[in-house]
């Protein structure tokens, strides 16, 4: 059996019977950076994709990066 809550949902136990070979582990959580901005944030000031500050900074802080800038 699998139980999978939302992020935001609290859960407390008090105490858990496995039954058999069976056992429980925690799922660890991802980090995520979302970054919203304008072209700075997307990129466009950067030679590559790669060197946008965005990237730089997910890649500094060890998280997964979802790039929301929008240049105009």
């Amino acid at each position: 059996m699998r139980i999978q809550l939302p992020h935001s949902a609290g859960v407390e136990f008090s105490e858990i019977e496995l039954e058999g070979a069976a056992f429980a582990e925690p799922v660890p959580r991802k980090k995520v950076l979302i970054a919203y901005g304008d072209s700075i944030t997307q990129g466009y000031d950067s030679a590559h994709a790669s060197g946008a500050y965005a990237v730089r900074l997910a890649e500094g802080l060890g998280m997964e990066l979802f790039n929301k800038g929008v240049g105009g």
